[in-house]
């Protein structure tokens, strides 16, 4: 599995190159341009374009093995179908964390070119009621969060794909109805994702005036979070269990 994950990101290495030199250069412009106004502009366009280009990013590194010819070395190794489906989530899951801390260091390194660097761990947020330090701390579980609804969202894809290959490869309309079988997934995990806040008596009914806490903020996210890594498991699972016993490439 581990020379599966060096060979993944062996093929993104210039992808990352680019984004890390493109994005500092982008960043330090921006705070030096625009200075405190730019920063949130600047964080929440980059948010936006990483959160694409990791999606993107993740679904062609498995659609691409498993549709085109270009990858069917990998599934002539002699490693079973769990292992590989196994090293591609592993893979996007490294790949998100890299990210989301990348953007932590962004945000932080703009914003001591903004306030000074012996300055900007004294700021306080929403009316002095968070610091620095605690919109930090906050930003990572959301952050956290959305990589695992995102790596939920992307596994159903996966699964869907998975399902095409080999389910239903001699079947006709066999795209509409992976299709189809992507929704059911994702509207049947969204009711899964429901009965904890039900059980527990959550309200999504919040009023956020002086921010969370960062231990408020994961109590509220926990349940959804500890839901997502158990669907994640399933659907792994799922994909391992259709490429060892029925792809047909």
């Amino acid at each position: 599995m581990l020379n599966l994950i060096k060979y993944e990101f062996i093929r993104k290495y210039r992808m990352f190159a680019v984004l890390i030199v493109t994005t500092i250069l982008a960043g330090i412009f921006m705070s030096l341009k625009f200075g405190e106004s730019g920063l949130p502009v600047f964080a929440i366009i980059l948010s936006i374009g990483m959160f694409i280009l990791y999606s993107v990013d993740v679904v062609k590194m498995y659609s691409q093995d498993i549709n085109k010819k270009t990858g069917y070395m990998i599934f002539m190794t002699p490693n079973s179908g769990y292992t590989v489906i196994g090293s591609k989530v592993i893979t996007a899951l490294l790949e998100g964390l890299g990210m989301l801390i990348f953007f932590i260091l962004i945000v932080t390194l703009n914003s001591a070119i903004i306030y000074g660097p012996s300055e900007f761990l004294k700021i306080r947020f929403l009316n002095g009621g968070l610091s620095f330090n605690e919109v930090i701390l906050n930003i990572f579980i959301v952050l956290t969060a959305v990589l695992l609804f995102a790596m939920q969202f992307l596994l159903t894809i996966y699964s869907s794909i998975t399902i095409r290959k080999s389910v239903l490869a001699n079947v006709k309309l066999k795209g509409l109805i992976s299709f189809g079988i992507f929704l059911l997934l994702n509207y049947i995990i969204g009711k899964i994702s429901a009965i904890p806040y039900d059980m527990l008596g959550y309200s999504t009914d919040i009023a956020i005036i002086d921010g969370p806490l960062a231990g408020e903020m994961f109590k509220l996210l926990s349940p959804a979070m500890i839901t997502s890594i158990i669907m994640c498991a399933l659907l792994t699972f799922l994909s391992g269990y259709l490429l060892e016993r029925k792809i047909n490439l």
